[in-house]
């Protein structure tokens, strides 16, 4: 059940049954034997001795209750729990209704407003309960700035990337050359393998050693 916090003149229905079988319904209940109570979080219970009222459509009275109709709804009870109880503050209150010879009942009420905007705004209201949330968002946001801030430097470095000059020394460099050894100039003496860049100049070159057994293809160096 959810209402409004600082609502006022709250009513609420509830069925009362016997305490032995859990189910049949208590009709007829003296309404001076029923103990309404309201428990606020941190704070103590606050009950009260139920008094009737004389008519099921008498205004809201606090503390007050009546028998909704027998016949039509055998067991159900009306009760008008005080104000104080829903009063703004915390996230929810329980409601308790106690009466010998039935099953007590307790009724946890949600105390928010309907969501009328955006929600960010709701969840990040730390007088709704929602302090931890509103931090883990706000850490979140901050990691998610962080982001965008390195996707725009990528982004700005994709657009234009440079061709690297000499040895490869970024990811997007080692890359570059690899591509170049497959689809750029090389050239192959006995001695030496040279790799060239897109414009065919000579970028980086490897001495090979063959001992006749072992053809060996040294690191390579820049040329630029």
């Amino acid at each position: 059940m959810n209402i409004k916090p600082a609502s006022i003149n709250v009513s609420i229905n509830l069925q009362m049954v016997d305490a032995t079988d859990g189910h049949t319904p208590e009709t007829g209940l003296a309404i001076t034997d029923i103990d309404m109570t309201y428990i606020r979080p941190g704070a103590a219970a606050v009950k009260a001795d139920a008094t009737a009222l004389a008519a099921v459509a008498d205004p809201h009275a606090d503390n007050k209750a009546i028998e909704i109709g027998a016949a039509n709804a055998p067991g159900v009870y009306r009760f008008d729990f005080p104000d104080a109880a829903f009063a703004s503050g915390v996230s929810f209150v329980t409601l308790a209704v106690v009466c010998a010879g039935c099953q007590p009942v307790c009724v946890n009420v949600t105390l928010s407003a309907a969501q009328t905007g955006d929600c960010y705004t709701v969840v990040t209201d730390v007088t709704s309960g929602n302090a931890a949330i509103s931090n883990d968002i706000g850490a979140i946001a901050e990691d998610v700035t962080s982001i965008f801030a390195d996707t725009d430097e990528m982004q700005a470095g994709l657009a234009s990337p440079a061709e690297p000059s000499g040895l490869a020394a970024t990811g997007y460099e080692m890359l570059h050359q690899l591509f170049g050894r497959f689809f750029y100039k090389n050239t192959m003496t006995a001695t030496k393998l040279t790799s060239y860049d897109s414009a065919d100049a000579a970028n980086t070159e490897q001495t090979i050693v063959d001992d006749g057994t072992t053809q060996t293809v040294e690191q390579a160096a820049s040329l630029v």
